[in-house]
């Protein structure tokens, strides 16, 4: 009996040990998320109750869900031609499940387990973050950050910018529990609502901007004219979105430039020649010519002349307009608005690259809507999709869809989309059933960024994913047992 109960108080640290390693690692190390599926497949096969363990996870709604739609991962090898591509995607994909054994396995949750887990997300979020803007704000010319994105070190600028909007949501909830100090609430809002505005990622500010939505509509919910100004809110932001977007942004023609003027002064000024690419590896001397007519300045020598060292370095660095030099979300929506208006050449534009590989994808889609191609041969129908429609995209940039239902669609057929869109909307329900706010965030977080991220093809997105949904069934789950 001693022996028995040393080994589960064992187990018991080690699944402790391995949820926390795999969320520390979410949010800055690849090995320190290895190294929780590695204690965490420890801490299972050392607890002594593998069957009842598992008997109890094949009972769980939450883990059936997600066991079912990696089923279907194995199921779409059927009619993939290419398993190699095939069985590295199942392999991938395989933490879908394993997650959410580590994390679900145990029947010993309690409310306290969950909270410190998220104060802990929220201490290494914080300080990744800090991390993060003092590298990039102090030397990001000796580390050759080209831009903004460089500025998260450990993973996708993306994925953190996603976590940094969760985080807003995590600091909420302790706020709403009493167990956070109002002024270090108001510190931790600014400095995450702060870095989503300077990290120009928009899916992490809409991240951000959904848990502050979501708590403070539910906040006043009682009070319906603050309720319903609340809601009417993002609705007139998108309205003004839109209409911003329309206003063009118009510059001289190429053929107005006297490039041989512009040449002599610049290589005058500028390492760069001026045939040469910018950091951003565009034409350098495209982005001169936008630079000098966003601030009004003649496209010969007199206005290479007027340039400041500044500007010439701006120039070096790939941004083509003054108002892009500015940072945070004007300077990000500034840059949609000009790609949206100028969708010539998409490579390396990020936005207009995006939708060409969004309609590159459905495209291939309407090949074969109702079963899909099979996730083995995702790639290779899509690189033939390219060719078959002329893409203006080089072969580098010939990606996947980037958007999660599409990639789904794509791979299975109604069956693939339905089923990551019920993944989801359980979820949801139940959220909005048992009131768990915090958990409504993350759904609704993964709902939107699903929207523009192929979340599920990497290792930290799939961590993030599966770790969360299965923390959070916990949590609805002991509000139901209310």
């Amino acid at each position: 009996m001693v022996i028995h109960s040393h080994a589960k108080n064992w187990s018991s640290y080690l699944h402790f040990v391995a949820c926390a390693l795999l969320i520390i690692g979410v949010c800055c190390s690849k090995f320190l998320m290895s190294m929780g599926l590695l204690i965490g497949g420890v801490s299972f096969f050392s607890s002594g109750a593998i069957v009842s363990s598992t008997k109890r996870l094949f009972k769980n709604p939450y883990f059936q869900l997600l066991f079912g739609f990696y089923a279907l991962h194995l199921l779409g090898l059927v009619w993939s031609e290419n398993l190699t591509y095939g069985w590295n995607d199942v392999r991938q994909k395989s933490s879908l499940v394993i997650i959410p054994i580590i994390v679900l396995y145990r029947d010993d949750w309690s409310q306290v387990k969950i909270d410190r887990l998220l104060q802990l997300f929220l201490a290494t979020l914080s300080i990744t973050a800090l991390v993060n803007f003092s590298t990039y704000f102090f030397f990001k010319d000796e580390l050759q950050l080209v831009d903004i994105r460089s500025m998260s070190l450990f993973e996708s600028h993306i994925r953190f910018g996603i976590l940094i909007g969760l985080g807003a949501g995590v600091t909420l909830y302790f706020m709403q529990k009493k167990q956070l100090n109002i002024y270090l609430v108001l510190i931790l809002l600014s400095w995450f609502g702060f870095y989503s505005y300077y990290s120009q990622v928009l899916s992490g500010i809409l991240s951000f901007f959904i848990c502050l939505f979501v708590f403070s509509a539910l906040q006043f919910k009682k009070y319906r004219p603050i309720f319903y100004s609340l809601v009417a809110i993002p609705i007139l932001c998108v309205i003004a979105l839109f209409y911003y977007l329309q206003l063009p942004v118009d510059y001289p023609k190429i053929e107005m430039a006297n490039h041989e003027q512009l040449a002599n002064v610049w290589n005058a000024k500028s390492t760069l020649s001026y045939d040469s690419l910018d950091a951003k590896e565009q034409p350098l001397k495209f982005t001169l010519i936008r630079y000098l007519s966003s601030k009004s300045l003649t496209l010969d020598a007199a206005g290479v002349s007027s340039l400041t060292d500044q500007d010439i370095n701006y120039i070096e660095k790939g941004y083509a307009d003054v108002r892009e030099t500015s940072g945070g979300i004007p300077a990000r929506l500034f840059q949609v608005r000009y790609e949206l208006q100028h969708p010539g050449n998409p490579n390396l534009h990020p936005i207009t690259e995006r939708l060409e590989l969004w309609r590159n994808a459905w495209f291939t889609i309407q090949k074969s809507p109702f079963i899909g191609v099979g996730n083995g041969d995702i790639d290779d129908a899509l690189q033939i999709s390219y060719d078959e429609r002329g893409s203006k995209l080089i072969k580098e940039r010939r990606l996947r869809a980037h958007q999660s239902y599409l990639t789904f669609w794509l791979a299975f057929g109604l069956v693939g989309i339905v089923s990551f869109l019920w993944l989801q909307g359980y979820f949801l329900i139940q959220t909005l059933k048992n009131k768990n706010i915090l958990a409504l965030c993350f759904g609704l977080i993964a709902l939107v960024t699903f929207l523009f991220e192929d979340t599920l093809e990497t290792q930290a997105g799939i961590t993030f994913f599966s770790f969360f949904y299965a923390l959070f069934s916990i949590q609805i789950g002991k509000t139901q047992a209310k």
